[in-house]
């Protein structure tokens, strides 16, 4: 898949999310250099499709879906309850610049890898909450799950994992509904 696939495979993932509902934000594009800088640091390449998607092709560096704080509240600090309803969002994760949050960064998943044991993956997907999975990619390019660091390789696109994970946020966003109107 090239960048111009994956990001349109995107946006049409995307495309049925009410906007009432949810919102999408992204970071500015980053450059050439800003993708070198996160290659050598983590010495694994981007694969070309999220190099397109993260640069000015693309210019969709960090994005970030997520339930609006009129419809489904952040959690409080300290706040107990269901795993569940503190999954407000899903991230397909960027390349540092200079309004992209540390929380939506490659690198700093990166370091979560590494503090987990695993230093052979690209994160390239979050679940708001979620601290213990990710999404990446290995170095042959499949896209792989960690789950408390343990490492499982998963035989679908990465565009089929956001696509899922979009998806689960949608019907979390209903079973937030329900629980915050009773």
């Amino acid at each position: 898949m090239n960048a111009k696939e994956f990001k349109e495979r995107i946006l049409e993932i995307l495309e049925p999310i009410d906007s009432s509902l949810f919102q999408a934000i992204r970071a500015q594009a980053a450059s050439d250099s800003d993708i070198a800088a996160v290659e050598a640091s983590t010495g694994i390449q981007l694969p070309d499709y999220i190099r397109g998607f993260v640069n000015s092709e693309g210019n969709c560096n960090g994005l970030a879906t997520f339930a609006r704080e009129e419809v489904w509240p952040a959690p409080k600090e300290f706040e107990i309850g269901p795993a569940w309803t503190f999954y407000r969002g899903v991230t397909l994760l960027g390349v540092p610049v200079s309004d992209l949050p540390d929380w939506a960064s490659i690198p700093c998943a990166y370091e979560q890898l590494v503090d987990f044991g695993v230093s052979d993956i690209l994160p390239l997907i979050k679940v708001w909450g979620d601290g213990g999975r990710l999404w990446g990619v290995n170095a042959s390019g499949s896209t792989v799950l960690v789950l408390d660091g343990e490492v499982t390789v998963l035989d679908v696109a990465i565009s089929d994992v956001y696509a899922e994970q979009i998806t689960e946020l949608a019907q979390r966003q209903k079973n937030m509904a329900e629980r915050l109107a009773n």
